[in-house]
Protein backbone atom coordinates (compact mmCIF):
# COMPACT_ATOMS: atom_id res chain seq x y z
CA UNK A 1 0.00 0.00 0.00
CA UNK A 2 1.37 3.45 -0.91
CA UNK A 3 0.53 6.37 1.36
CA UNK A 4 1.26 10.00 0.44
CA UNK A 5 2.82 12.05 3.24
CA UNK A 6 3.25 15.70 4.19
CA UNK A 7 5.88 17.17 6.44
CA UNK A 8 4.79 19.32 9.38
CA UNK A 9 7.44 21.85 8.47
CA UNK A 10 8.62 23.22 5.14
CA UNK A 11 11.92 24.21 6.70
CA UNK A 12 13.78 20.92 6.25
CA UNK A 13 17.20 21.53 4.66
CA UNK A 14 17.67 20.20 1.11
CA UNK A 15 21.29 19.24 1.62
CA UNK A 16 20.77 16.62 4.35
CA UNK A 17 19.52 13.06 4.61
CA UNK A 18 17.23 11.67 7.27
CA UNK A 19 16.01 8.31 8.53
CA UNK A 20 12.26 7.89 8.64
CA UNK A 21 11.61 5.83 11.76
CA UNK A 22 8.07 4.40 11.82
CA UNK A 23 5.81 4.07 14.86
CA UNK A 24 4.05 1.02 13.40
CA UNK A 25 5.60 -2.35 12.51
CA UNK A 26 3.68 -2.37 9.22
CA UNK A 27 5.60 0.69 7.96
CA UNK A 28 9.09 0.35 6.52
CA UNK A 29 12.13 2.35 7.67
CA UNK A 30 13.60 4.62 4.99
CA UNK A 31 16.63 6.73 4.24
CA UNK A 32 15.02 9.95 2.95
CA UNK A 33 15.56 13.57 1.95
CA UNK A 34 13.14 16.49 1.52
CA UNK A 35 11.90 15.07 -1.81
CA UNK A 36 10.41 12.06 -0.01
CA UNK A 37 6.62 12.06 -0.48
CA UNK A 38 5.30 8.51 -0.01
CA UNK A 39 5.75 5.57 2.34
CA UNK A 40 4.91 1.93 1.79
CA UNK A 41 3.00 -0.25 4.23
CA UNK A 42 2.25 -3.93 4.30
CA UNK A 43 -0.36 -5.56 6.49
CA UNK A 44 0.54 -9.21 7.06
CA UNK A 45 -2.21 -9.76 9.63
CA UNK A 46 -5.81 -10.78 9.13
CA UNK A 47 -6.98 -7.57 10.84
CA UNK A 48 -7.76 -4.31 9.07
CA UNK A 49 -5.58 -1.30 9.76
CA UNK A 50 -7.13 2.17 9.54
CA UNK A 51 -4.98 5.21 8.84
CA UNK A 52 -6.52 8.59 9.43
CA UNK A 53 -5.28 11.71 7.70
CA UNK A 54 -3.88 13.07 10.98
CA UNK A 55 -2.04 9.88 12.01
CA UNK A 56 1.66 10.28 12.71
CA UNK A 57 3.25 7.28 11.10
CA UNK A 58 6.75 8.04 12.32
CA UNK A 59 9.41 10.67 12.68
CA UNK A 60 12.46 11.94 10.83
CA UNK A 61 15.88 11.63 12.45
CA UNK A 62 18.75 13.63 10.99
CA UNK A 63 21.80 11.61 9.98
CA UNK A 64 24.91 13.11 11.57
CA UNK A 65 28.24 13.12 9.76
CA UNK A 66 31.15 11.67 11.68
Amino acid sequence: MTIPIDFESDSLPDDRDFIFKPKYPEVYTYLVNTNFRVIYMRNDTDRSFKINRKNRLGKLIEIKKE
